[in-house]
């Protein structure tokens, strides 16, 4: 177990599982009713987009954002492919300022 450990495709692998989660998690959360007054999750708000709402216009931006956090576990793969860490430190910090930007 110990040399299981110390290799880094586990190593990568744990953080594609962990990105994973927090993408899912995001998914979870999004899709949850939202307090009077909108009655609605952020995919109802973001369908109704309406340029003088400036509800409307933050679910659609980002719903946007959330479609494109998938991106980040994808250069995480290629990381392990290439044996770097670039990937996922992009990964941490796109999903972190995602999480910074919902609460």
């Amino acid at each position: 177990m110990k040399n299981l450990i110390r290799k880094p495709w586990f190593i990568g692998l744990l953080a594609i599982g962990a990105l994973s989660l927090t993408l899912l998690s995001n998914l979870g959360v999004l899709s949850l009713e939202l307090a009077a007054p909108y009655e609605a999750s952020f995919w109802t708000l973001a369908s109704e987009l309406d340029g003088s709402n400036w509800v409307s216009i933050f679910a659609f931006s980002y719903t946007v954002l959330f479609y494109a956090s998938i991106a980040p576990i994808l250069f995480s793969a290629v990381s392990i492919l290439r044996k770097s860490n670039k990937g996922f430190f992009f990964g941490v910090v796109t999903f972190l300022l995602f999480d910074a930007v919902l609460i």
